[in-house]
């Protein structure tokens, strides 16, 4: 497959340091839309996918992503493999923000990228996931008085694709267990350091806010669910919850069940055809 990549193109800036993705472009056909590739495991982020010193993935990790991106290459797809601030420096809600900003720089510069601005999909597994989630079902809204531009445009995305998302942070495995590999600080300015946030009910409502499954509503965009059913990191549970809220609120969505598959696995030809066909269908519709 033949592509351009741009490098560590940045897309906004915090406490002083840029916010990067990469993008990749195919040499020949292009469908006119996009595909985010929210570069995210465990709340940490990096760009070292393509055996760069810029990263820790794993091989596994980067065989998938290279696999993966290529069939959405082959597909006339621009991806854009979005790095966010990581933990645990920053808190989950902290990063949040950064989803959406990302998305709307794609949309402004749109022209520049080749893409049509209403032709915006994203896709993740695990913690990306449920970043991609948050990103579809809380979507700020522009701010058409904002100085930055950029802050104008809508951060909405057309598509979604997740694997094995955490979903309900309250409810992570099994009822009333809270979500725990993370923990949350704030800037205490009188002491001039970070100090943890020990309140239990303010971390549940941090958790709360956190959670996509607090905000799926009827304008959310149709959303794809891949999760393995032997998951010990993600319970299905978390992808099932999800779909029934989805059901509920009348969001075109699909749960894809991968037997036999945990927390991880190598993506079959089949599935491949899965997630390219979830795009083709609500990106490229009006064109079909």
């Amino acid at each position: 497959m033949n592509y351009e990549k741009k490098q560590d193109v940045v897309y906004g800036y915090k406490d002083g340091m840029g916010l990067i993705m990469d993008v990749f472009t195919p040499s020949a056909k292009r469908n006119g839309a996009a595909v985010i590739w929210l570069l995210s495991g465990g709340f940490r982020s990096n760009l070292g996918f393509d055996n760069s010193s810029r990263g820790y993935l794993s091989p596994r990790v980067i065989s998938n992503f290279k696999r993966s991106v290529h069939s959405l290459l082959d597909a006339g797809y621009v991806v854009f493999a979005v790095a966010h601030s990581s933990a645990p420096k920053y808190r989950i809600d902290e990063i949040i923000p950064e989803i959406s900003r990302a998305v709307r720089f794609i949309r402004h510069h749109a022209e520049h990228f080749g893409i049509a601005p209403h032709r915006i999909g994203i896709r993740s597994a695990s913690a990306g996931g449920m970043l991609s989630l948050m990103v579809a079902t809380a979507a700020p809204a522009p701010d058409p008085e904002a100085e930055d531009l950029i802050d104008r445009t809508s951060s909405q995305v057309q598509a979604v694709v997740a694997y094995f998302p955490p979903t309900d942070l309250l409810n992570f495995g099994y009822p009333h267990t809270t979500f725990s590999p993370t923990d949350f600080h704030y800037w205490d300015e009188e002491s001039q350091h970070f100090e943890r946030i020990v309140d239990p009910e303010e971390r549940k409502a941090i958790l709360r806010r956190c959670s996509p499954i607090t905000h799926a509503n009827a304008d959310s965009p149709p959303i794809l669910l891949v999760h393995g059913d032997e998951d010990e990191v993600v319970a299905i549970q978390q992808s099932e919850l999800f779909a029934a809220r989805l059901q509920e609120v009348g969001v075109e969505h699909r749960l894809i069940v991968a037997k036999g598959k945990g927390h991880g696995w190598e993506p079959s030809a089949d599935e491949l055809d899965d997630i390219i066909g979830w795009f083709d269908q609500y990106l490229l519709a009006d064109e079909q």
